[in-house]
């Protein structure tokens, strides 16, 4: 009987060790697709501001990041990714914007310095 609750607890054991490593990937996860996306935006900001008036790019955000919904902001000089209560952020060197970001195809355009977003 004693060999038996050994058992158990080393079985209930390895199964709280592997819950406990199953949520530490899905954090990283996570963190990676929300810095990926908040990376992108930024760059494709940039981008857009430094090719000068009239250019245009397309940007293309994924519906979900890790199975799960998002949001993502710019602000002059920032971009936002926020999932599950955290934040993602990257530098942006726009400062002027009109429209906002969305999953799926945006739009990016240089006109005279004011990245429009559609």
């Amino acid at each position: 009987m004693l060999i038996f609750i050994v058992f158990v607890m080393g079985v209930a054991i390895a199964a709280v060790v592997m819950l406990q490593k199953v949520d530490e990937v899905d954090i990283q996860q996570l963190s990676l697709e929300g810095t990926r996306v908040a990376d992108a935006a930024a760059a494709a900001l940039d981008t857009v501001l430094i090719q000068g008036d009239g250019f245009s790019s397309e940007l293309i955000l994924p519906a979900y990041l890790a199975d799960r919904q998002y949001n993502v902001t710019a602000y002059p000089r920032l971009v936002v990714v926020r999932m599950e209560g955290q934040d993602f952020q990257r530098a942006t060197l726009v400062q002027n914007l009109s429209g906002s970001l969305r999953q799926g195809t945006n739009t990016l355009t240089n006109r005279q310095g004011v990245i429009v977003i559609t």
